[in-house]
């Protein structure tokens, strides 16, 4: 049951994550990572506790909301590890 809670949680989180960078770069692409990051912390606590869990490698690699946390925790610091700060 907690497995479920997780993909569904991470779903819902990657989907925050996507819309806060979605058109973004240099340092604005972080703040709004981090933003939604902390936002999605604060306001679902037992969520973001849930896409913490350890997940069986069968789970965890079906996993579309975890993958696309992933890609876009990458995505975001691949966008700002080439730029100088400003």
């Amino acid at each position: 049951m907690l497995h479920k809670v997780a993909v569904l949680a991470a779903a819902a989180f990657g989907d925050r994550l996507a819309l806060a960078v979605a058109g973004r770069s240099g340092r604005q692409i972080l703040i709004g990572f981090a933003d939604a990051y902390r936002a999605f912390a604060v306001a679902h606590p037992g969520q973001y506790a849930a896409t913490q869990l350890q997940l069986p490698a069968e789970i965890g690699k079906c996993s579309v909301g975890h993958l696309r946390m992933i890609e876009l925790s990458y995505a975001t610091l691949r966008g700002t590890a080439s730029r100088s700060p400003t």
